[in-house]
């Protein structure tokens, strides 16, 4: 993962007031599943892709090894509100 940094953003949306909506995947988390397995339930742990969406000035649209450079500064903006749903703290 060092050598390809699942971090990545992309703009996907200009506003006329002048930003734009980044869409981005920050660090893998871990995920944990109850899953069948030869009759029974086993816990199977695995990656998922975090994500964010915010909105950032059109005049400096993000790489992506700055994007990765905010994530591992500490500042990045909250993840996106939809994923509260199934992210635990």
């Amino acid at each position: 993962i060092a050598e390809n940094p699942a971090a990545l953003v992309a703009d996907v949306a200009t506003d006329p007031n002048g930003r734009v909506l980044q869409e981005a995947t920050g660090h893998i988390f871990s995920i944990y599943a109850v899953v069948p397995v030869d009759g029974s339930l086993r816990i199977a742990r695995g990656g998922v892709y975090s994500h964010y969406e915010f909105t950032w000035p059109l005049e400096h649209r993000l790489t992506d090894k700055e994007w990765q450079e905010i994530l591992d500064s500490g500042q990045a903006p909250p993840l996106a509100p939809w994923t509260r749903d199934f992210i635990a703290p």
